[in-house]
């Protein structure tokens, strides 16, 4: 109670600081800390009171985080301090700061911070930021998910790992920024973990389809971050029949929806780039995985043929997976155990 008072009273009332000030009495008290070789509860206090007071002092990006950065870097600090200072300011994060309306660059200096600081430390701060209102912030709240240190540290802790799958499925369904929900199944790719995190990347692209079945809507590209993972070693093999068939009457759709979209004339080149990119992965998938295996169209080898100039073929090859929605021709996904309906509507 007593931070959080402090918190808002320093976010609402403290003047502006110009960079460059002298060191204040926090700073003072923060490196007496950073030397200590054990960092006890009082000690903890005066980190957290620093975390706090640079939220009050706040008055550009760069500036806090070169400030942290430079804390958590020091070369005085004992081993234990830099875990220290991601733990409380995680903490002030998330106990204080998500739930108050920042500003959005102090909101996206605290995620950056955090992503930063690359540390297991950082991760219920991170979670929290995932909820901002701000489009930087939850795009980077993703990004410092994603980073193999808490990678590695999520998927070794069964708890957390159910907590982050969570929290990342909440933020998918939601999201409306293509780039951050980009980022956001990019931080659920936990090698190993496919049963896991399965249940959320299908949550998500069940989501996202009713938009994307409307016409004329442009491919963002965002599933190529789902498809990197699905076509990785050993991930299709993890899954069971009813997962593998779930996936594959999602990918059917996404599949169909990008080769219709890629043969449309005059798109942009950003649009056409992310096509390619995107049906191609979701090749690697059915192909070599082994999920379904070379049954289906060439949709990669049309591509190399001439690219968007080839769109037509391109989709021919599409149809070759999905089945044709005009002459009812069958796909390899339309027959069992796939069941797709024929032109994947």
């Amino acid at each position: 109670m007593r931070a959080g008072f402090r918190l808002v009273l320093f976010v609402a009332v403290w003047p502006s600081v110009a960079p460059g000030q002298a060191p204040g009495p926090e700073d003072q008290a923060i490196d007496q800390v950073r030397q200590l070789p054990t960092i006890g509860g009082s000690d903890q206090q005066r980190i957290q009171d620093w975390v706090l007071t640079q939220i009050g002092k706040f008055t550009d990006f760069n500036t806090f985080r070169k400030r942290f950065r430079d804390s958590f870097v020091h070369a005085n600090n004992s081993q234990q301090f830099p875990a220290a200072l991601a733990t409380q300011t995680a903490t002030v994060v998330a106990a204080q700061v998500a739930g108050l309306d920042l500003n959005p660059e102090l909101a996206k200096a605290l995620a950056q911070t955090l992503c930063d600081m690359r540390a297991p430390e950082t991760h219920s701060g991170l979670i929290e930021l995932l909820k901002s209102k701000h489009v930087a912030t939850r795009y980077l709240a993703a990004k410092g998910l994603s980073t193999r240190t808490l990678s590695r540290s999520i998927a070794a802790d069964s708890a957390k790992l159910t907590q982050t799958v969570n929290a990342l499925r909440d933020a998918g369904i939601t999201e409306l920024d293509s780039v951050v929900l980009g980022r956001i199944y990019q931080a659920l790719s936990y090698p190993g973990k496919a049963s896991a995190v399965f249940d959320a990347y299908i949550a998500v692209m069940d989501k996202r389809l009713p938009a994307r079945r409307l016409p004329g809507i442009p491919s963002d590209g965002a599933e190529r971050f789902a498809y990197v993972f699905f076509s990785e070693k050993g991930v299709i093999a993890a899954l069971n029949a009813a997962q593998k068939s779930a996936l594959g009457s999602r990918l059917a759709v996404l599949l169909r929806l990008d080769g219709e979209r890629y043969n449309t004339l005059d798109l942009e080149f950003d649009e056409t780039d992310r096509l390619d990119r995107t049906l191609w992965a979701a090749e690697e998938i059915l192909v070599d995985s082994g999920m379904v295996g070379d049954k289906g169209g060439k949709i990669r080898k049309a591509i190399q043929a001439g690219g968007h100039e080839n769109r037509a073929a391109v989709l021919e090859e599409v149809y070759k997976w999905v089945g044709h929605p005009t002459s009812g021709v069958q796909g390899a996904l339309n027959a069992a155990p796939w069941n797709v309906p024929v032109g994947a509507p």
